[in-house]
């Protein structure tokens, strides 16, 4: 019975330190582009981990920010979300296999994929590395060698050392994947 007790408690620290999370993601005014309630599913589950100031999220992970009209969209099989030693903002979100992003703005949506992607609210940059990293636009299709890095304030993105661009001819992105199987080739040496 003291175990089931525990093992209650526990839980309840944790929703509560989510809640906390999600708040702090949601209306902490220091965050760029602060929009409403974001959502956070997997189907993995959870793990805090307390001193840290970390929160994992596992397997099928999908973030909507905003929840009721996303603007930015995350796949993911594994995501982190570190907070200030205060708890009062996000110093970083990690998304690790699988990645995939979805950034909608009034060009159309854009998607990034990789194996990896770090957002920083300090400066509002996505890196995105390995897979290679590719980004998707109504455009155009960029596979970079090494990174991709996407500012999220300008629409801007820079990927350095060798890369292929792909130009739409038709301006409209015939696919919008949720996979991570970059549709481009990756470039040749």
């Amino acid at each position: 019975m003291n175990a089931l007790l525990l093992l209650a408690g526990r839980i309840a620290i944790v929703g509560s330190l989510l809640a906390g999370v999600v708040h702090v993601l949601a209306a902490d005014s220091s965050a760029p582009n602060a929009r409403g309630d974001i959502s956070i599913t997997s189907e993995g589950g959870l793990e805090h981990l307390g001193d840290a100031l970390q929160v994992i999220y596992k397997q099928n992970v999908v973030v909507r920010d905003p929840v009721d009209n996303p603007r930015t969209v995350i796949f993911c099989d594994w995501l982190s979300i570190q907070r200030s030693p205060d708890g009062r903002s996000i110093l970083e979100i990690g998304a690790a296999t699988n990645v995939t992003i979805h950034m909608m703005d009034s060009k159309g949506t854009n998607v990034l994929k990789g194996d990896r992607a770090v957002w920083t609210p300090t400066n509002d940059l996505v890196v995105v590395t390995g897979n290679p990293p590719v980004l998707e636009t109504p455009q155009s299709i960029l596979t970079g060698e090494k990174l991709m890095i996407f500012d999220r304030k300008t629409g801007g993105f820079q990927s350095p050392g060798r890369v292929e661009t792909r130009i739409r001819q038709s301006g409209v992105a015939p696919f919008l994947s949720s996979t991570n199987r970059a549709t481009a080739p990756k470039p040749q040496p």
